[in-house]
């Protein structure tokens, strides 16, 4: 019995452990998707003084009505189904304004005894990588529109300094000529430059409907 004991104050201690120094949201829910334990992360995030105070409130309590909605949809669907719901791409939506991307896996939630308690999840911040997205996205639209000049390169440049690339070219797929072209490259010597040239002019042998960099 004391060897019993021991083993579930330490599995208590490591899984507080995880909950206390984790940089992620992390959530138990019950079968009405009512807060049972989250992460102190998640606390912060909804401003509360201890991850207790979460503890039978619901995303309606923290959340805009249809981003709480919305997750209280998927978890209904994980509960039917006993199926995770794994990389889900969500755009939280606060009570005071703030607004976040993150990427979330929601998966059921078991008992000692195998009976369903409820949902489990974990949301990752993700918004830098979705603003940088974004940005290269942008960026790539210019640079198309302006391809061969000196604004393509200069732009190209601007890539190069928020990716950190230290070499690259960027090719653009033509859908009229059916060719890949070089629209600008930069920080290449001329034995690089000379060898991706032969690429120039080549099949696309993949996605025909996106640029590369190479």
């Amino acid at each position: 019995r004391r060897q019993l004991q021991d083993a579930l104050s330490h599995e208590q201690h490591v899984l507080r452990c995880l909950l206390d120094n984790i940089p992620d949201n992390v959530y138990f829910k019950d079968l009405e998707s009512r807060f049972q334990r989250i992460s102190k992360h998640l606390a912060d995030q909804f401003g509360l003084d201890s991850p207790d105070d979460a503890v039978n409130k619901t995303d309606a309590d923290f959340f805009m009505p249809e981003h709480a909605a919305k997750a209280r949809a998927v978890e209904k669907e994980i509960i039917r189904t006993r199926a995770a719901a794994p990389k889900l791409l969500e755009l939280e939506l606060y009570l005071d304004g703030r607004q976040r991307y993150v990427l979330t896996t929601k998966v059921p939630w078991f008992d000692a005894k195998g009976h369903l308690s409820g949902t489990f999840g974990i949301s990752r911040d993700i918004d830098e990588l979705i603003l940088s997205r974004n940005l290269f996205q942008r960026l790539l639209t210019t640079i198309k529109k302006h391809r061969g000049s000196q604004t393509a390169v200069a732009m190209f440049k601007g890539l190069h300094r928020i990716f950190g690339f230290k070499a690259a070219t960027l090719y653009i797929y033509n859908s009229s000529t059916g060719y890949m072209e070089r629209v600008a490259a930069y920080g290449l010597g001329k034995v690089d430059i000379k060898r991706r040239r032969l690429f120039v002019g080549q099949k696309p042998c993949e996605d025909k409907s996106r640029g590369s960099l190479v």
